[in-house]
């Protein structure tokens, strides 16, 4: 049986997860990471009951505004690293930047999207913590309800995803999306302020 707080391969029809991202720890950040770690450590929740609480609560209030950000944000083929690029392109164009500043945005929005992706994928090996899914299906049988309203065993539950895609095969913690959009963001505050459109 899965352990209730490390993550554990999900099982599918073509057979069982394995780690998406190969030789974790061994590529070298263009900076020292020792700050962010210490930062991710000390946010780091092994409690799960209340996150997963919550998560049910958001999938029984859904709205259609959280679908179509969660459809956004899955990316299709673009990973949120390129989402983050093609928006540095357009507010570079939108802001009249010349060829300087325009490389110079697109080259310090890689290097800390680079740097966040190590640190992400640090705390991700570091913690192994359990994906949503791992620990809804482990609740005690219970009727939750899915995305589209309907009341579902948890053994069954699955997150809103588009159906080419399933459950990333990696950790939980910390979320890759948001350690790509807080460094991102800091890229577009230095150069763009806040009040970009």
């Amino acid at each position: 049986m899965a352990h209730k707080d490390k993550w554990t391969p999900l099982k599918h029809q073509s057979g069982t997860q394995k780690y998406l991202t190969p030789k974790w720890g061994e590529v070298e950040p263009l900076v020292d990471i020792a700050e962010f770690i210490s930062v991710y450590n000390s946010n780091f929740n092994s409690n799960r009951d209340q996150d997963i609480s919550d998560i049910l609560s958001v999938y029984e209030n859904m709205t259609d505004e959280r679908r179509v950000i969660a459809e956004y944000f899955q990316g299709g083929k673009v990973t949120p690293p390129g989402i983050w690029n093609i928006w540095g392109i357009y507010a570079a164009i939108a802001t009249d930047k010349d060829d300087v500043e325009f490389s110079e945005i697109l080259y310090k929005l890689n290097k800390a999207l680079f740097t966040a992706s190590i640190v992400a994928w640090h705390a991700k090996f570091n913690k192994q913590q359990a994906r949503p899914i791992q620990l809804i299906r482990l609740l005690p049988d219970q009727q939750v309800t899915t995305w589209d309203g309907t009341r579902v065993s948890n053994k069954i539950w699955k997150p809103f995803q588009q159906s080419n895609n399933r459950t990333p095969t990696f950790p939980d913690f910390i979320s890759g999306h948001s350690t790509f959009s807080g460094a991102a963001s800091t890229v577009f505050n230095r150069y763009f302020g806040s009040n970009i459109s």
